[in-house]
C-alpha cells in the first residue's frame, strides 16, 4: 500500500461524531472514521496547534472576565513599610537617640495586625473591598476617567498612573485606584445594574479609607476629591 492510501491516525474522535454525538472510531481506524464514509460526512480532527491556541484565547478571556483580587496581606505590608519610614522621619532627636542606643528592642518588623485588627480586616474582606471588577471593566473605567474627567480636572497624570498602577492586584493605593474606577464607572452608566456598581465601588472606596489604611496623604486627598464630587456623563 502506498503512503498516499494510508490513513492518517487520531487521537480522538473527529469534528463530526463530537458534533453528533456519536461514537468514533477515528483514534483506532484513522480518518475517515467508518462513520463519516458510511453517512459521507466531512471527517476532520482538530490539530493540536489550533487546540493550544483555542485554549489560550480561551484563557486569556477567562481571566478578562474574572475579578481582580487585591493581595490583602502584601498590600499592607506595603502600607506598612510607609508608615514605619513616616514614623522615622517624624521623630524628635531624642527619640532618634533612644532608638540608635537600644535597636533591637526596634528591630522587630510590623505586621498588618499593628495596622488593622483582624476583626477588621475580616470586614474588608466580607465587604469585598480587596475584589476589583474584570481586567476589561477595569480597563474601561480607567480609560473613561482619563479621557472624561482628568481632561477636564488633570489632577492625576496618566503616565505616572500607569507606571504606579501598572499591577492592579498590588495597587500602591487601594482607595484612589478604587475611586478612579467609580468616577469611569459612574460616567459610563446607563442602566441600573452599571450605577450598582459605580455605588459598589464608592461604597468600598469610603470603607478603606475609613479603615485607615491609607497612610499616604496624597493618595487619600485625591480619592476624597474623587468620591465627594458625583460626576455624569455630561458634566464630568
Amino acid at each position: 500500500m502506498s503512503t498516499t492510501n494510508k490513513r492518517q491516525r487520531s487521537s480522538g474522535a473527529c469534528l463530526e461524531c463530537r458534533r453528533r454525538k456519536v461514537k468514533c472510531d477515528a483514534a483506532e481506524r484513522g480518518l475517515p472514521c467508518s462513520k463519516c464514509e458510511e453517512f459521507g460526512w466531512v471527517c476532520k480532527m482538530i490539530s493540536r496547534k489550533n487546540k493550544k491556541l483555542k485554549n489560550s484565547s480561551e484563557s486569556k478571556e477567562d481571566q478578562d472576565n474574572s475579578p481582580i483580587t487585591v493581595d490583602s496581606e502584601k498590600y499592607l505590608a506595603q502600607k506598612i513599610n510607609y508608615d514605619q519610614f513616616i514614623q522615622y522621619i517624624r521623630m524628635k532627636p531624642v527619640d532618634l537617640q533612644v532608638r540608635c542606643a537600644y535597636p533591637s528592642y526596634y528591630s522587630k518588623d510590623l505586621t498588618y495586625r499593628d495596622v488593622v485588627s483582624p476583626e477588621r480586616l475580616i470586614m474588608l474582606k466580607q465587604c469585598e473591598c480587596f475584589t476589583l471588577p474584570n481586567a476589561a471593566d477595569c480597563k474601561k473605567y480607567i480609560d473613561s476617567y482619563f479621557k472624561s474627567w482628568n481632561s477636564v480636572y488633570p489632577i492625576l497624570s496618566r503616565s505616572y498612573f500607569a507606571n504606579r498602577f501598572s499591577d492592579l492586584s498590588l495597587p500602591p493605593s487601594l482607595p484612589l485606584l478604587l475611586s478612579i474606577l467609580y468616577v469611569g464607572c459612574r460616567i459610563l452608566a446607563k442602566t441600573p445594574a452599571d450605577f450598582s456598581e459605580a455605588e459598589s465601588l464608592n461604597e468600598k472606596a469610603k470603607y478603606v479609607i475609613r479603615s485607615n489604611l491609607e497612610v499616604h496623604g496624597t493618595y487619600r486627598v485625591l480619592a476624597n476629591m474623587l468620591l465627594e464630587t458625583p460626576p455624569s456623563e455630561n458634566h464630568p
